[in-house]
């Protein structure tokens, strides 16, 4: 998959979930809505051109925040980095997930219910791209592509 500028805006902090449709071209209007998640990690709210930093220069994360979603006001109840992921893999906070870098593999209970797997099940086609960082041995039936 070539996607140009992707690799300019790709980091080892940076996970990239792609959601297409089954259907991509030719759908209909009421088909399901493409969805390319971003995530980026350990970096404070401002670390990006723009968030208003004056100093760090981020063309190409800027962009996507002008043309797409930017949230301005987002919190995590978790700030490390496994349990924050697996928090956002599953939308459960850590305190129930349980799961932290000496837990060993996060339970299916959470992760077969994730975002990514209910979005599978609902037939959108999925990739995965960047560093996956939650122990889950079943993470490859998640994705049709995964590159962690």
């Amino acid at each position: 998959m070539n996607i140009p500028g992707l690799k300019k805006i790709l980091t080892s902090s940076l996970i990239l979930i792609l959601m297409l449709p089954l259907r991509v071209f030719g759908s209909p209007p009421d088909a399901p809505p493409n969805i390319i998640f971003i995530l980026t990690d350990d970096q404070r709210w401002d670390a990006l051109g723009y968030a208003g930093n004056e100093i760090i220069q981020t063309p190409q994360m800027d962009q996507l925040a002008r043309e797409g979603s930017w949230f301005s006001h987002a919190i995590v109840t978790t700030p490390i980095c496994s349990a924050s992921r697996a928090s956002l893999f599953t939308g459960v906070h850590e305190r129930r997930h349980r799961y932290t870098f000496q837990t060993g593999a996060i339970s299916d209970r959470f992760m077969l219910h994730s975002y990514p797997q209910l979005l599978k099940d609902a037939g959108y086609s999925t990739a995965f791209f960047g560093k996956f960082g939650v122990n889950f041995p079943k993470k490859e039936g998640m994705f049709d592509v995964i590159e962690d």
